[in-house]
């Protein structure tokens, strides 16, 4: 066992740890190893942050940097899609840790978005259990959002609920595609498939209003479009309400794919060089964008030197029409 290993060294050990499946592993050795990892539940100051696993949405996950496979007994008919752990089947939603195996049951109904009548009146709003959840963010307390899709193609709301409620609430349909949400400074930020930025007041009650638009859409396709690809970044400047071009990441590393992205420090997990972008998109978006080429939809870009590479996990090499997204467990 590891009880001769005092505890702040065995506090480095577990610092250096960047797969989570080898921090559960740590934790379940002994008694003694398993009292440091808990210091740092349920959130981990001061710790690194582990590196996200790719989720092919067949409940079959691989592990950076390793390429070990992880998979969860989600059951038949599940899918696990955004960046929380949030799974659905029949109609039946729910958030599950996947280290510890609890389970957080979510509302199978959701309100039928708010539709005005020609004077602004609201019209009744009806319960439906045909919806479909992008993304689901864990907000202050137990307060829950989603984004959601009322059909699977069509325009997305921002709902929120909490565990044990029977239902979602009613979001407003504007016909907007939202590509990505997160919680920043106590308010929801999502983004448009135009590039445009909503910010969303956090209230269980979202049938108020619609998100106001903070940032127009930043960027249009060039035309004559050519084989090569380049990645732009751009940063949210709230206060002048626009996108900002940012020419290096310094050492920040990104991680983006349709509905689950996150910005990592290099520093702080030291196992990734800084300055890149590692990125998987499957979507219809991609080629949208770039019309006349056939563009990679997986790679790491690097921003210093503006080349592409292969995403590496292992020995296993993610191909370049892999289907699937970030998961940050």
């Amino acid at each position: 066992g590891g009880s001769g290993l005092p505890p702040d060294l065995a506090d480095i050990v577990l610092r250096r740890l960047p797969s989570l499946a080898d921090r559960a592993r740590f934790a379940s050795a002994c008694r003694h190893w398993r009292h440091v990892a808990t210091q740092y539940s349920p959130s981990p100051p001061g710790l690194p942050p582990a590196l996200p696993w790719l989720n092919f949405h067949d409940g079959s996950f691989r592990s950076l940097p390793d390429g070990e496979p992880q998979s969860f007994p989600l059951g038949e008919d599940t899918l696990c899609g955004s960046s929380s752990g949030c799974g659905g089947t029949s109609h039946r939603h729910f958030l599950k840790n996947p280290l510890l195996g609890t389970t957080r049951w979510l509302p199978g109904h959701c309100r039928e978005p708010v539709d005005l009548n020609p004077d602004g009146s609201r019209r009744p709003v009806s319960t439906s259990t045909r919806f479909f959840i992008s993304k689901v963010i864990v907000c202050s307390g137990d307060l829950i959002a989603a984004t959601v899709n009322y059909h699977i193609t069509g325009p997305c709301a921002v709902v929120c609920c909490r565990p044990g409620t029977s239902s979602w609430s009613a979001g407003q349909r504007d016909g907007r595609w939202y590509k990505d949400m997160a919680l920043y400074k106590g308010k929801l930020y999502t983004v448009a498939d135009d590039g445009s930025l909503f910010a969303h007041e956090v209230t269980e009650d979202t049938g108020n209003g619609e998100g106001e638009q903070v940032i127009n859409d930043c960027y249009r396709p060039e035309q004559g479009c050519t084989p090569h690809m380049t990645l732009k970044v751009f940063e949210a400047d709230l206060e002048m309400r626009r996108w900002v071009e940012v020419r290096s990441l310094g050492d920040q590393v990104l991680f983006v794919s349709p509905y689950s992205s996150k910005a990592v420090s290099s520093d702080e997990c030291g196992y990734l060089r800084g300055n890149q972008i590692y990125f998987i998109d499957d979507s219809f978006t991609v080629w949208r964008l770039w019309p006349s080429s056939k563009p990679r939809t997986s790679g790491v870009y690097d921003m210093s030197s503006g080349t592409m590479r292969s995403i590496s996990l292992g020995g296993l090499v993610i191909n370049d029409q892999a289907k699937g997204s970030w998961f940050f467990p």
